[in-house]
């Protein structure tokens, strides 16, 4: 399955060097340190005009003392495949979507990069937000008891 990509590049470059950016500790954990550290998934992104430092959305998950990251792009222009495309760079697996529920400022037609695994150490010199008490897995622990008092 071949697939083809018809980007508007420069529209790309103008959008991500303007979009607007989260400001949680997190995301700028990831912004901070995120450029160099790819070169391929880099490189492969900048082909389509897109900027690995400044992602439409990031979902992130604490990890002893690294963060566990999945980074959306918005890419202007069409994708021509007949199902949702993988491309593997590296330990990054990059999945095509032919439509995009997050165009946040992106204009249409535009579709999307999804890339995981991406582990990044902790940088910043604040604490990482919940990393005393585990906030995830506290909250994983809570939604397990209410279901067990529901069911008893």
């Amino acid at each position: 399955m071949y697939t083809f990509f018809l980007t508007d590049i420069e529209a790309n470059r103008k959008y991500y060097r303007q979009n607007s950016l989260c400001d949680c500790s997190a995301c700028r954990n990831f912004y901070a340190q995120i450029s160099g550290k790819y070169p391929e998934l880099e490189a492969f992104l900048f082909e389509f005009g897109v900027d690995i430092a400044r992602p439409d959305e990031l979902v992130w998950m604490e990890r002893e003392e690294e963060v566990d990251y999945i980074a959306m792009y918005t890419v202007r222009g069409e994708v021509n495949s007949l199902q949702t495309a993988e491309i593997r760079i590296g330990a990054q697996q990059i999945v095509v979507n032919q439509t995009v529920d997050f165009p946040n400022e992106q204009e249409l037609p535009c579709f999307g990069l999804t890339v995981s695994s991406f582990s990044l150490p902790w940088v910043l010199s604040e604490p990482f937000p919940g990393s005393e008490q585990g906030v995830f897995f506290k909250i994983v622990e809570g939604f397990k008891k209410k279901r067990k008092k529901k069911r008893a």
